[in-house]
């Protein structure tokens, strides 16, 4: 929604920040995502239960999880987005090309922006519940194997956006 607005409302000044410091923002993404890789990495195996409880028990996960864990959690995530000149580049070409022509009101870019805020946020919310029902049927076993691919896959995008940035 942030990019959104940026490019509706023709924030053309922070565009062209994110495309002037293209490089350090692409070595800030890959040492993130090679951050992240890493810690997926060297994460214990997730346990099938929680304090003797079965593993469906969402109630003893959220206060072993925490408010601090999930803000870290969306903290982390929204870092890993801004970071990524591309996501400017995509909303800039996606809002020129759908933009009505004519008079483009403040009135227009809030709403369109707004409309994307949505169908962003019931995307993610498909995915986490899906995601969630998933990890249920799957043992921890399985779980640690693909933590262990997610954490070679991020590393490896990590040194990628690195070798892009030198």
């Amino acid at each position: 929604a942030l990019y959104g607005l940026i490019a509706a409302l023709g924030l053309v000044s922070i565009s062209q920040f994110m495309l002037a410091y293209d490089r350090p923002l692409h070595l800030l993404a890959g040492l993130f995502l090679l951050y992240l890789g890493v810690r997926t990495l060297l994460q214990k195996a997730p346990a099938d239960t929680a304090n003797g409880e079965p593993d469906g028990n969402s109630n003893s996960k959220l206060a072993q999880v925490g408010r601090a864990g999930a803000l870290r959690a969306y903290a982390s995530s929204l870092l890993l987005t801004l970071t990524n000149p591309q996501t400017v580049i995509m909303f800039a070409a996606l809002f020129t090309t759908l933009a009505p022509r004519g008079a483009f009101s403040s009135t227009i870019a809030l709403t369109t922006v707004g409309g994307v805020f949505c169908g962003s946020i019931a995307w993610w919310c498909f995915l986490v519940s899906v995601v969630s029902l998933a990890r249920h049927a799957i043992g921890s076993k399985l779980r640690l194997a693909i933590d262990r691919f997610v954490g070679i896959m991020l590393a490896a995008f990590g040194v990628v956006e690195i070798r892009r940035a030198l």
